[in-house]
């Protein structure tokens, strides 16, 4: 959903839905429909008053997404270096190899 605000140049904020749930609780809403779960939430939000996290720009999304894709990346890589310590087997050693040459990211240390 922030996604999606965000793509679309919406601002929006951001709740714990845990604290959400528990904000409904405490007034002694118990059910839990869509239609209570808006009015809880926008009965939460003019109590609360949570910072609104401004719109972002495609540049900015973009950005986002690039950096997101690199630490998948590094994440990747790091198993890879770990798992390559207890592996025995040539088959496996060889296709490791393999996925390890793939997953050396064009990105600096």
């Amino acid at each position: 959903m922030i996604t999606y605000s965000y793509r679309r140049c919406l601002s929006g904020v951001k709740l714990n839905p845990a604290r959400a749930r528990r904000f409904a609780q405490a007034a002694g809403t118990l059910a839990k429909t869509d239609r209570i779960d808006a009015v809880m939430l926008a009965r939460m939000a003019s109590t609360m008053q949570p910072p609104v996290r401004p719109a972002i720009n495609p540049e900015q999304a973009r950005l986002a997404e690039l950096i997101s894709a690199r630490d998948g990346l590094m994440r990747d890589r790091t198993a890879l270096k770990n798992q390559e310590k207890n592996l025995t087997i040539p088959l496996l050693k060889r296709q490791h190899k393999q996925r390890k040459r793939c997953a050396k990211a064009p990105f600096p240390k």
